[in-house]
């Protein structure tokens, strides 16, 4: 084998100190490099790996390379990454929808709790919490509007059967007096059949009183029929029925209450054909 061709195989230990800029007289210690890697300059020390020579005596080295990122590279690091420089801005508006979200559950709890007391007065009550001036409300919390008025409209319905049958009371209870007393009876102690006493005969009507002895019955409560209202208004208006009545009536009123008494049973027999 020619001495060139070895050369070719092998650059021997000067070989390798030309490469690398490495006086071949100096030791390893001394050794440095300066170069480029990728695009940026690198002056540093370090130190270089070299495989075991194969057992031709010859080999390729193989260099490692070590080095620390410089403190400008670190305080620079951050501020490369995208965002982190609007990282206070994304807090703030954070914050600020938190706030916004609080506020808002404060508001629904509030309705949650408003509408929980609606419900229970209503269930305590429906009636007397639209009597009081309440609204109810469906299943979802919204006004139930329709609901309400048919509330309102019962109510009011009960309002006149309760006046209806608070009249017709105090009439009934106003003859249980007459009969039971023995004082003297002018014309306006007469319990006619009206909703408010008369001052004068005039007064009685047919519309007058079949109203009002029949307004009554309308109530839902009701168990008297029409024909025995009749019947037994008739019973009681008779002159024989109420003969201890008219022979207590004073002088000045006797012409008028026997008028008025006329003018009922009119009004009951007409009532009767009808």
């Amino acid at each position: 084998m020619s001495t060139s061709g070895w050369h070719d195989r092998s650059l021997g230990r000067s070989g390798f100190a030309t490469l690398f800029g490495e006086s071949p007289t100096k030791g390893r210690s001394s050794f440095s490099l300066t170069g480029s890697i990728r695009g940026t300059s690198v002056t540093t020390g370090g130190y270089f790996a070299f495989p075991p020579v194969s057992d031709g005596g010859t080999g390729t080295p193989a260099a490692v390379i070590t080095e620390e990122p410089s403190q400008a590279s670190k305080s620079s690091f951050g501020d490369a990454l995208p965002g982190i420089g609007s990282l206070k801005d994304e807090m703030t508006e954070e914050a600020i929808t938190q706030e916004e979200e609080a506020e808002e559950n404060r508001r629904k709890e509030e309705r949650r709790k408003r509408r929980e007391k609606e419900s229970e007065l209503a269930s305590q009550g429906e009636f007397e919490w639209v009597r009081s001036g309440g609204v109810l409300r469906d299943a979802e919390g919204r006004r139930d509007k329709v609901r309400t008025e048919a509330i309102k409209a019962e109510i009011r319905l009960q309002e006149r059967e309760k006046n209806l049958a608070k009249r017709w009371d105090a009439y009934e209870s106003k003859w249980r007096t007459l009969l039971a007393s023995n004082d003297a009876v002018s014309f306006k102690d007469i319990p006619w059949p009206l909703p408010l006493p008369p001052t004068t005969v005039k007064e009685l009507t047919f519309e007058d009183v079949s109203r009002f002895l029949l307004e009554s019955l309308e109530a839902r409560t009701n168990t008297v029929t029409r024909r025995e209202r009749i019947r037994s208004s008739m019973l009681r208006w008779h002159p024989d029925k109420i003969s201890s009545v008219l022979s207590r009536v004073i002088e000045e009123d006797r012409i008028a209450v026997r008028e008025g008494l006329g003018m009922v049973m009119m009004a009951l027999k007409r009532m009767k054909e009808n």
